[in-house]
């Protein structure tokens, strides 16, 4: 087994090639990751008087734990500070695709906090055109979600022509999911999930099928409830 260690921002992470995942039409294997955090993190939380957060603690165990459990995600590459906490992570096979991007910020103060959300529902509300370049999301009309921080929304997304493997290995992936974004006091949180599988089909072999909006939702959702639950310091 080749172990390779590299050093992203904060983060020293061990990549170990298991070969045991194949990718879709083909048999290279896709590496996992672990990550060591470096340690430069408060335990918990830290707020000022008002309830402002002024450091947040890493937040990378919450997150893997709260991901969902039929999908391993490779690659996370988190480039992190107390300001700022960014986590990609990805999973593409014969039977299924997966792609996760969560982007967590801490402001100076509501004021901005609050100004920046409401840019990003105004960003996010406008639908884009449709596109077949990776990375361009076509997003669906947002809508406002209850009891999730300070305000929330939901929107769904689409994104087409996202490729993966090489060679005899190479795959495309049109992929479906959703957008929740939220803030919770000065910390604004976007999470972007993405999917999709290969059922059997009788008459083409495999069809593929896009991640359900209502599924998306309900797995953003879930990891969105655990990130809150760390920066509150509620744990159930």
């Amino acid at each position: 087994m080749a172990v390779i260690a590299l050093s992203v921002g904060l983060a020293t992470i061990v990549f170990s090639d298991d070969g045991n995942t194949a990718n879709k039409k083909g048999d290279e294997a896709p590496k996992t990751a672990q990550i060591i955090p470096s340690g430069n993190f408060p335990r918990s939380v830290i707020t000022d008087a008002d309830g402002v957060v002024s450091a947040m603690p890493d937040l990378l165990p919450v997150i893997r734990s709260s991901v969902p459990h039929e999908v391993t995600l490779e690659g996370f590459n988190p480039d992190n500070t107390p300001t700022a906490q960014d986590y990609v992570g990805e999973s593409f096979n014969r039977s299924m695709g997966r792609k996760l991007s969560i982007v967590i910020k801490r402001l100076d103060g509501l004021a901005k906090a609050k100004s920046a959300y409401s840019s990003e529902v105004v960003k996010r509300s406008d639908r884009h055109p449709k596109g077949r370049a990776e990375g361009l999301l076509v997003i669906g009309n947002s809508q406002s979600l209850h009891g999730l921080g300070d305000e929330a929304f939901f929107s769904t997304v689409e994104e087409g022509n996202v490729i993966r493997g090489y060679g005899a290995a190479k795959a495309t992936y049109d992929l479906g999911g959703g957008l929740v974004a939220c803030r919770t006091k000065n910390i604004l949180v976007e999470i972007v999930w993405e999917g999709m599988n290969y059922l059997p089909d009788p008459n083409a072999g495999q069809r593929a099928v896009r991640l359900s909006s209502g599924q998306a939702k309900k797995d953003a959702q879930t990891i969105l409830v655990a990130i809150l639950n760390e920066l509150n310091g509620s744990h159930p």
